[in-house]
């Protein structure tokens, strides 16, 4: 009996081409190395989860961006479910506030999170996404359901590791509960976006579908893309190098 070998979509091959350059930009995930090493120090760690804070605070906005370009059905449907998570209206709490724990337990008040000043590495990624969160449908669906959310976000929270994954290796709360000892409680950021992570890959698949037969749509997803992915590779790099400071 043969066995049939499934074809790839077009969406799905599209894919695998920018993530397949994504690995030539960032060939591997640095700042999850850096932290699986179990180097990070607490300093390095307070200063990163106000990164994160600023950069899970901002998000939500991003994606409502998006959302107003959406004139067909099923990227207004998408791009509504994953504001709504972000927000913290659908299934899971507003996001930002899910690393108060995280700070609690790095000993610092949430007044912290929010007079905290991002470096340059994180606010170019997140103007990037804004810029192109601004511009079109198709560029908002390359800054985002791809090169973050979904098979993105892979990269962005740190889980696993830089291309078109699907297994589920040990994810950033596991190592910061592992080998830093902090607890369910203070990682509940990283177990909601676990939870999240399928549905977020088959929507940013739903989403690309409709996009890829024109040759111009292509092109604006691939641009947001690629711009954001080099600006999220700086951003990685730098977030390594900053949690193993004293």
């Amino acid at each position: 009996m043969t066995t049939k070998t499934r074809t790839q979509s077009d969406a799905e091959k599209f894919l695998a081409e920018l993530h397949d350059w994504r690995k030539t930009v960032l060939p591997r995930p640095y700042f999850r190395d850096a932290i699986a090493s179990g180097k990070a120090t607490r300093n390095g760690l307070r200063t990163w989860a106000k990164e994160m804070f600023h950069a899970a605070y901002h998000f939500p906005r991003h994606i409502a961006a998006v959302l107003a370009h959406c004139q067909d059905e099923a990227s207004f449907h998408n791009f509504s479910a994953n504001f709504s998570r972000e927000a913290g209206w659908y299934e899971t709490p507003y996001h930002p506030h899910l690393l108060f724990p995280f700070g609690e337990a790095l000993g610092f008040k949430k007044e912290e999170f929010y007079s905290y000043e991002a470096s340059a590495q994180e606010l170019g990624w997140s103007y990037a996404v804004y810029y192109f969160a601004h511009s079109s449908l198709e560029e908002g669906i390359g800054a985002i359901a791809i090169s973050v959310e979904g098979v993105g976000s892979t990269l962005v929270t740190g889980d696993l590791s830089t291309g078109l994954v699907r297994g589920s290796p040990k994810t950033t709360g596991d190592y910061l509960k592992d080998l830093y000892g902090f607890d369910d409680k203070a990682t509940i950021f990283w177990y909601h976006h676990r939870q999240l992570q399928v549905k977020d890959v088959g929507e940013g698949l739903e989403l690309v579908e409709p996009f890829v037969k024109s040759k111009e749509q292509r092109e604006k997803m691939a641009r947001a893309f690629r711009h954001v992915t080099i600006l999220m590779a700086e951003r990685d790099r730098f977030w390594a190098d900053m949690v193993l400071k004293p």
